[in-house]
Protein backbone atom coordinates (compact mmCIF):
# COMPACT_ATOMS: atom_id res chain seq x y z
CA UNK A 1 0.00 0.00 0.00
CA UNK A 2 1.21 3.65 -1.23
CA UNK A 3 2.20 6.13 1.92
CA UNK A 4 -0.03 8.47 2.22
CA UNK A 5 1.96 11.39 2.58
CA UNK A 6 0.86 15.49 3.38
CA UNK A 7 -0.74 17.65 0.43
CA UNK A 8 -0.10 21.12 1.18
CA UNK A 9 -1.31 24.11 -1.93
CA UNK A 10 1.72 26.54 -2.14
CA UNK A 11 2.14 26.97 -6.19
CA UNK A 12 4.81 29.74 -4.92
CA UNK A 13 7.16 27.19 -3.24
CA UNK A 14 7.70 24.81 -6.51
CA UNK A 15 9.58 22.20 -5.33
CA UNK A 16 7.50 21.16 -2.38
CA UNK A 17 5.51 18.53 -4.45
CA UNK A 18 8.99 16.91 -5.12
CA UNK A 19 9.43 17.29 -1.18
CA UNK A 20 6.11 15.72 -0.26
CA UNK A 21 6.47 12.90 -2.83
CA UNK A 22 8.49 9.72 -1.00
CA UNK A 23 9.38 8.56 -4.54
CA UNK A 24 10.66 11.65 -6.12
CA UNK A 25 12.46 12.27 -2.52
CA UNK A 26 13.70 8.73 -2.21
CA UNK A 27 15.30 9.26 -5.75
CA UNK A 28 17.46 12.47 -4.63
CA UNK A 29 18.50 10.67 -1.27
CA UNK A 30 19.61 7.64 -3.34
CA UNK A 31 22.41 10.16 -4.80
CA UNK A 32 23.46 11.14 -1.43
CA UNK A 33 23.76 7.62 0.03
CA UNK A 34 24.62 6.16 -3.16
CA UNK A 35 21.89 2.99 -2.83
CA UNK A 36 18.62 3.04 -3.36
CA UNK A 37 15.97 3.59 0.18
CA UNK A 38 13.09 4.13 0.48
CA UNK A 39 11.15 7.09 2.64
CA UNK A 40 8.68 5.82 5.26
CA UNK A 41 7.15 9.01 6.59
CA UNK A 42 7.16 12.65 6.11
CA UNK A 43 5.80 14.98 8.27
CA UNK A 44 5.22 19.06 8.18
CA UNK A 45 6.64 21.13 10.69
CA UNK A 46 6.16 24.37 9.98
CA UNK A 47 4.96 26.01 6.45
CA UNK A 48 5.31 29.73 5.91
CA UNK A 49 3.21 30.35 2.92
CA UNK A 50 5.54 31.10 0.16
CA UNK A 51 8.63 31.49 1.83
CA UNK A 52 9.47 27.83 3.25
CA UNK A 53 8.74 24.75 4.50
CA UNK A 54 10.01 22.22 7.20
CA UNK A 55 9.99 19.07 6.81
CA UNK A 56 10.73 15.71 8.95
CA UNK A 57 11.83 12.28 6.86
CA UNK A 58 12.09 8.71 8.31
CA UNK A 59 13.99 6.84 5.84
CA UNK A 60 14.85 3.22 5.56
CA UNK A 61 18.82 4.04 4.21
CA UNK A 62 21.67 1.40 3.84
CA UNK A 63 23.17 2.40 6.79
CA UNK A 64 19.54 1.59 8.62
CA UNK A 65 16.08 3.27 9.56
CA UNK A 66 17.05 7.43 10.23
CA UNK A 67 15.50 10.85 10.33
CA UNK A 68 16.07 13.57 8.52
CA UNK A 69 15.35 17.27 8.41
CA UNK A 70 14.78 19.06 5.34
CA UNK A 71 13.52 22.86 3.91
CA UNK A 72 12.06 23.85 0.64
CA UNK A 73 12.81 27.53 -0.19
CA UNK A 74 11.08 29.88 -2.76
CA UNK A 75 14.21 31.54 -3.60
CA UNK A 76 17.85 30.32 -3.96
CA UNK A 77 18.89 31.03 -0.28
CA UNK A 78 19.17 27.20 0.61
CA UNK A 79 21.67 27.16 -1.49
CA UNK A 80 23.81 30.06 0.80
CA UNK A 81 22.32 28.40 3.88
CA UNK A 82 23.80 25.03 2.89
CA UNK A 83 27.68 26.88 3.17
CA UNK A 84 26.65 28.99 5.78
CA UNK A 85 25.79 25.23 8.26
CA UNK A 86 28.75 23.24 6.79
CA UNK A 87 31.16 26.09 7.83
CA UNK A 88 29.79 26.01 11.38
CA UNK A 89 29.25 22.85 12.00
CA UNK A 90 32.70 22.09 11.70
CA UNK A 91 33.69 25.27 14.13
CA UNK A 92 31.03 23.83 16.66
CA UNK A 93 31.13 20.03 17.47
CA UNK A 94 31.25 20.62 21.07
CA UNK A 95 29.39 19.74 23.70
CA UNK A 96 28.73 23.94 24.64
CA UNK A 97 27.37 23.89 21.18
CA UNK A 98 26.71 21.89 18.16
CA UNK A 99 24.94 22.90 15.21
CA UNK A 100 22.94 20.63 12.55
CA UNK A 101 25.37 19.15 9.76
CA UNK A 102 23.92 19.61 6.02
CA UNK A 103 24.01 16.78 3.98
CA UNK A 104 22.78 17.55 0.87
CA UNK A 105 21.13 20.63 -1.42
CA UNK A 106 19.16 19.89 -4.55
CA UNK A 107 18.77 23.00 -6.49
CA UNK A 108 15.96 21.86 -9.05
CA UNK A 109 13.38 21.64 -6.07
CA UNK A 110 15.31 24.83 -3.50
CA UNK A 111 15.28 21.32 -0.96
CA UNK A 112 18.14 21.28 1.69
CA UNK A 113 18.45 18.37 3.96
CA UNK A 114 20.40 18.05 7.50
CA UNK A 115 20.68 15.76 10.11
CA UNK A 116 18.10 15.32 12.59
CA UNK A 117 19.22 16.11 15.68
CA UNK A 118 17.09 14.29 18.43
CA UNK A 119 16.42 16.48 21.58
CA UNK A 120 14.46 18.58 23.99
CA UNK A 121 13.57 22.53 24.24
CA UNK A 122 16.52 23.80 26.53
CA UNK A 123 13.90 26.38 27.98
CA UNK A 124 11.56 23.80 29.20
CA UNK A 125 12.72 23.58 33.06
CA UNK A 126 13.19 27.60 32.75
CA UNK A 127 9.69 27.97 31.79
CA UNK A 128 8.78 25.09 34.82
CA UNK A 129 10.61 27.76 37.28
CA UNK A 130 13.28 24.01 37.85
CA UNK A 131 16.06 26.86 37.35
CA UNK A 132 17.74 29.01 35.78
CA UNK A 133 20.81 27.05 34.00
CA UNK A 134 19.40 26.97 30.41
CA UNK A 135 19.65 30.57 30.87
CA UNK A 136 23.73 30.21 31.32
CA UNK A 137 23.86 27.35 28.90
CA UNK A 138 22.59 29.92 26.66
CA UNK A 139 24.75 32.71 27.59
CA UNK A 140 27.63 29.70 27.03
CA UNK A 141 26.34 28.47 23.36
CA UNK A 142 25.86 32.02 22.02
CA UNK A 143 29.46 33.39 23.38
CA UNK A 144 30.42 30.07 21.04
CA UNK A 145 28.67 30.72 18.11
CA UNK A 146 30.32 34.26 18.28
CA UNK A 147 33.74 32.76 18.54
CA UNK A 148 33.42 30.99 15.78
CA UNK A 149 35.31 33.58 13.56
CA UNK A 150 33.20 32.07 10.36
CA UNK A 151 32.72 34.16 7.35
CA UNK A 152 29.39 34.99 5.90
CA UNK A 153 28.52 36.09 2.59
CA UNK A 154 25.81 39.05 3.89
CA UNK A 155 25.91 41.43 6.81
CA UNK A 156 23.49 43.27 9.13
CA UNK A 157 23.90 46.79 10.16
CA UNK A 158 22.26 49.36 11.98
CA UNK A 159 20.94 51.12 9.17
CA UNK A 160 19.23 47.43 8.33
CA UNK A 161 18.44 46.80 11.80
CA UNK A 162 16.06 50.46 11.74
CA UNK A 163 14.71 50.19 8.50
CA UNK A 164 13.51 46.64 9.37
CA UNK A 165 12.00 48.06 12.48
CA UNK A 166 10.40 50.75 10.70
CA UNK A 167 8.96 48.12 8.15
CA UNK A 168 7.76 46.21 10.96
CA UNK A 169 6.11 49.32 12.76
CA UNK A 170 4.17 50.56 9.64
CA UNK A 171 1.91 47.83 9.20
CA UNK A 172 0.83 48.19 13.20
CA UNK A 173 -1.75 51.01 13.12
CA UNK A 174 -4.12 48.81 10.35
CA UNK A 175 -3.46 45.66 12.46
CA UNK A 176 -3.34 46.78 16.19
CA UNK A 177 -5.52 49.37 17.96
CA UNK A 178 -2.02 51.58 18.13
CA UNK A 179 -1.72 55.39 17.77
CA UNK A 180 -0.12 55.99 14.29
CA UNK A 181 1.38 59.25 15.65
CA UNK A 182 2.96 57.03 18.47
CA UNK A 183 4.43 54.88 16.58
CA UNK A 184 5.84 57.63 13.98
CA UNK A 185 7.52 59.58 17.36
CA UNK A 186 8.87 55.97 18.38
CA UNK A 187 10.63 55.55 15.29
CA UNK A 188 12.04 59.34 15.16
CA UNK A 189 13.55 58.66 18.89
CA UNK A 190 15.10 55.24 18.08
CA UNK A 191 16.86 57.02 15.23
CA UNK A 192 18.46 59.33 17.09
CA UNK A 193 19.39 57.10 19.46
CA UNK A 194 21.42 55.07 16.72
CA UNK A 195 23.70 58.17 15.68
CA UNK A 196 24.85 58.25 18.92
CA UNK A 197 25.06 54.45 19.31
CA UNK A 198 29.17 53.29 18.63
CA UNK A 199 29.17 50.71 15.76
CA UNK A 200 30.00 47.25 17.47
CA UNK A 201 33.02 44.93 15.77
CA UNK A 202 31.37 42.57 13.07
CA UNK A 203 31.37 38.98 13.51
CA UNK A 204 28.83 35.98 13.47
CA UNK A 205 25.11 36.70 14.42
CA UNK A 206 22.08 34.48 14.51
CA UNK A 207 19.24 37.19 13.95
CA UNK A 208 16.87 35.65 15.72
CA UNK A 209 18.58 33.88 18.97
CA UNK A 210 16.00 33.09 21.60
CA UNK A 211 15.66 29.89 24.01
CA UNK A 212 12.90 28.19 21.61
CA UNK A 213 15.96 27.73 19.09
CA UNK A 214 17.77 25.81 21.45
CA UNK A 215 17.48 22.31 21.95
CA UNK A 216 19.06 19.85 24.70
CA UNK A 217 20.51 16.70 23.89
CA UNK A 218 21.65 15.02 26.65
CA UNK A 219 23.78 17.77 27.85
CA UNK A 220 24.90 19.05 24.96
CA UNK A 221 23.35 22.23 23.48
CA UNK A 222 22.25 22.41 20.02
CA UNK A 223 21.62 25.75 17.70
CA UNK A 224 18.87 25.60 15.70
CA UNK A 225 17.52 27.72 12.47
CA UNK A 226 20.72 29.57 10.74
CA UNK A 227 18.18 30.88 7.80
CA UNK A 228 19.41 34.43 8.76
CA UNK A 229 22.70 33.84 10.28
CA UNK A 230 25.26 36.65 9.12
CA UNK A 231 27.99 38.59 9.77
CA UNK A 232 26.72 41.77 12.24
CA UNK A 233 26.97 43.17 16.20
CA UNK A 234 26.91 40.32 18.42
CA UNK A 235 24.79 42.48 20.68
CA UNK A 236 21.88 41.90 18.29
CA UNK A 237 21.69 38.27 19.22
CA UNK A 238 22.09 39.09 23.11
CA UNK A 239 19.52 41.27 23.07
CA UNK A 240 17.26 39.79 21.07
CA UNK A 241 17.62 36.85 23.71
CA UNK A 242 16.36 39.35 26.51
CA UNK A 243 13.57 40.24 24.41
CA UNK A 244 12.30 37.14 24.27
CA UNK A 245 12.71 36.74 27.95
CA UNK A 246 10.07 39.80 28.35
CA UNK A 247 7.56 38.53 25.96
CA UNK A 248 7.57 35.18 27.13
CA UNK A 249 6.52 36.54 30.61
CA UNK A 250 4.07 38.97 28.80
CA UNK A 251 2.54 36.48 27.09
CA UNK A 252 2.39 33.35 30.02
CA UNK A 253 2.34 35.49 33.40
CA UNK A 254 3.30 32.22 35.08
CA UNK A 255 6.57 32.56 33.70
CA UNK A 256 7.06 36.41 34.18
CA UNK A 257 9.33 35.81 37.53
CA UNK A 258 11.68 32.73 36.26
CA UNK A 259 12.18 34.80 33.26
CA UNK A 260 13.27 38.14 34.66
CA UNK A 261 15.31 35.88 37.11
CA UNK A 262 17.20 34.44 33.97
CA UNK A 263 18.37 38.04 32.31
CA UNK A 264 21.26 39.35 34.69
CA UNK A 265 22.29 35.40 34.71
CA UNK A 266 22.45 34.96 31.01
CA UNK A 267 23.98 38.60 30.68
CA UNK A 268 26.76 37.81 33.30
CA UNK A 269 27.38 34.24 31.93
CA UNK A 270 27.68 35.62 28.10
CA UNK A 271 29.95 38.62 29.60
CA UNK A 272 32.26 36.55 31.66
CA UNK A 273 32.84 34.27 28.23
CA UNK A 274 33.62 37.05 26.46
CA UNK A 275 36.64 39.19 27.66
CA UNK A 276 37.14 41.18 25.10
CA UNK A 277 33.43 43.11 24.89
CA UNK A 278 33.51 46.64 24.97
CA UNK A 279 32.58 48.88 27.54
CA UNK A 280 29.77 49.88 25.39
CA UNK A 281 28.12 46.66 24.83
CA UNK A 282 25.81 46.71 27.27
CA UNK A 283 24.25 49.79 26.36
CA UNK A 284 24.22 48.40 22.23
CA UNK A 285 22.95 45.24 23.83
CA UNK A 286 19.49 47.81 25.39
CA UNK A 287 19.35 49.23 21.76
CA UNK A 288 18.74 45.71 19.90
CA UNK A 289 16.64 44.83 22.68
CA UNK A 290 14.65 47.49 22.24
CA UNK A 291 14.49 47.11 18.34
CA UNK A 292 13.19 43.54 19.42
CA UNK A 293 10.10 44.53 21.57
CA UNK A 294 8.69 47.03 18.54
CA UNK A 295 9.56 44.35 16.22
CA UNK A 296 7.65 41.97 18.28
CA UNK A 297 4.79 44.14 18.15
CA UNK A 298 4.69 43.69 14.65
CA UNK A 299 4.86 39.98 14.66
CA UNK A 300 2.51 39.18 17.03
CA UNK A 301 -0.34 41.74 15.82
CA UNK A 302 -0.77 39.41 12.79
CA UNK A 303 -1.10 36.70 15.15
CA UNK A 304 -4.88 35.63 16.03
CA UNK A 305 -4.22 34.53 19.14
CA UNK A 306 -2.13 37.80 20.80
CA UNK A 307 -3.19 40.54 17.95
CA UNK A 308 -5.62 42.41 20.39
CA UNK A 309 -4.05 42.01 23.88
CA UNK A 310 0.03 41.65 23.13
CA UNK A 311 0.66 44.50 20.75
CA UNK A 312 -0.19 47.24 22.83
CA UNK A 313 1.71 46.08 25.85
CA UNK A 314 4.65 44.97 23.92
CA UNK A 315 4.86 48.25 22.35
CA UNK A 316 4.85 50.15 26.10
CA UNK A 317 7.30 48.26 27.19
CA UNK A 318 9.70 49.09 24.13
CA UNK A 319 9.07 52.69 24.69
CA UNK A 320 10.15 52.01 28.38
CA UNK A 321 13.64 50.59 26.81
CA UNK A 322 13.75 53.03 24.63
CA UNK A 323 13.56 56.02 27.20
CA UNK A 324 16.32 53.56 29.07
CA UNK A 325 18.49 54.45 26.56
CA UNK A 326 18.04 57.97 25.80
CA UNK A 327 18.97 58.07 29.70
CA UNK A 328 22.27 55.71 29.02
Amino acid sequence: MAMAHPVIDDPTLKGLKVALDPEQVATLLESLFGKPCTVDSIEVIKHKPGKRCALAYRVEAPGGVQRLFAKTFRTERGARIYGTMSRLAQATRGPELIVPRPLAYFPKPKLLFTEFLEGCPLGTPLYAGLGSEPAARAARALARFHATGVSFVRSWSLAQEIDNTAAWLSHLPEKASLDAEALVTALRRLQRVATRLAPGPAGPVHRDFYLEQLWDMDGTTALLDLDDAREGDRALDVGNFLAHLTLRGLQFPASARVCEEARPLFLETYLEQVPDARDDLPRRVLFYETTTLFRLCGVYAGRARWARRLPPVLFDTATTSLSRLEES
